[in-house]
């Protein structure tokens, strides 16, 4: 991984912590304002210190969440009931969670202690449609984002792919033009300026040089085995050593070609991997 990239996931890292720091921040105002609203509605006193304190289940979001986002980032091939297990589980936590603390903060810092029971229909009657909105919306999310990312990588892999060359080989038969099947040449030959193609009982004049059609043909199917020869390894049947490093091959249309010993290794190696070894 460079260093652009450390840095970019940096930048998405912080942006995401901004996001997520503002939103606990006007959720918690968003309480405050709530409890005000709901005071003058029916008359009743406002106490900021309590809303305040009430209004901690907001912070439980900070922990629970990260855990979250961490889980499903690691696992994102987790299936459907896992997903809902996580979004279920973080709900759970979350309520057990705040009775908890509301009940050590009054304890601490009121004159008057809360219970855990009554904390704790108070978040199952007010505050449990937010847990689910906030803790399915943010495996939703991340689901969503991930699926985006993939297609993109995809369609940029796809547009930055290589083009592969056609596997149709276009000569010239008099005033005709032909294509042939890479897969259905024997082997090619040099015959300067141009080559031979030879098929099975047809050869054709090609205008182009060895070098070249050599970059053309499917390499794990094509091996050079001589200066002047390519051959289609799938063609040959059998080859024999000549006891001096050169050897002679035999082509299913018991045509023989000489394989140089400069090639020599190369053209075994191919041939083994392809055919089962039949040296006479």
């Amino acid at each position: 991984m460079n260093l652009p990239q450390v840095q970019s996931i940096f930048q998405k890292e912080r942006k995401t912590s901004l996001i997520f720091l503002i939103s606990l921040l006007s959720l918690i105002a968003l309480t405050l304002i709530q409890d005000y609203i709901e005071a003058i509605v029916h008359d009743t006193g406002f106490y900021i210190s309590e809303s305040f304190l009430f209004s901690s289940y907001s912070w439980l979001f900070a922990p629970i969440v990260f855990i979250q986002y961490r889980i499903v980032r690691k696992f994102p091939s987790i299936n459907f009931f896992l997903k809902t297990f996580v979004i279920l589980l973080s709900i759970a936590i979350h309520l057990l969670l705040y009775p908890l603390l509301v009940w050590v903060l009054s304890n601490l810092f009121y004159s008057h202690t809360f219970r855990v029971s009554q904390t704790l229909n108070y978040a199952l009657s007010q505050k449990l449609y937010l847990l689910v909105i906030v803790y399915s919306g943010i495996a939703l999310l991340y689901h969503n984002r991930e699926r985006i990312t993939k297609i993109t990588s995809l369609a940029t892999s796809k547009s930055q792919a290589p083009i592969l060359i056609s596997d149709i080989l276009l000569v010239s038969d008099g005033t005709k033009k032909l294509a042939i099947s890479y897969s259905d040449i024997l082997f090619i030959s040099a015959n300067p300026p141009y080559i031979n193609i030879y098929l099975e009982g047809r050869k054709y004049l090609h205008s182009e040089t060895l070098k070249a059609i050599s970059k053309q043909v499917p390499s794990e199917i094509f091996v050079r085995i001589h200066k002047s020869t390519i051959v289609n390894i799938k063609a040959v049947t059998s080859y024999t050593s000549r006891g001096n490093g050169d050897y002679d091959l035999c082509l299913q249309n018991k045509v023989e070609l000489r394989v140089s010993r400069n090639y020599a290794a190369d053209f075994k190696d191919k041939f083994e991997k392809i055919h089962r070894v039949a040296i006479v």
